[in-house]
């Protein structure tokens, strides 16, 4: 067998497509940033603090958030805020 047949050929064009995947969502990264910095840039010419520091905010925070919500020591999901309120005293008495 040649050095370009069956599963090392797969693993080169794998590994390229991953590599220009990754190259993408830096570029797309990139650019949302400095959109978002151009807007900031603009809203401070208009003087409007609020949308300014919506955007700063945008720039200075982490995307990854836990949208899941506080969960019980048993793994399920609390929804009520009268439950997430009940097992915060009953892990911090």
């Amino acid at each position: 067998m040649g050095v370009n047949s069956g599963p090392q050929r797969d693993l080169k064009s794998y590994l390229k497509l991953n590599k220009d995947v990754r190259k993408n969502a830096r570029k797309d990264k990139n650019e949302f940033f400095n959109a978002v910095a151009t807007q900031a840039e603009n809203v401070v010419l208009q003087h409007n603090i609020n949308q300014f520091y919506k955007r700063i905010t945008t720039l200075s925070t982490k995307r990854q958030t836990n949208k899941a919500g506080p969960e019980r020591r048993e793994g399920k999901t609390i929804s009520a805020v009268q439950e997430q309120k009940r097992e915060i005293g009953r892990a911090f008495p």
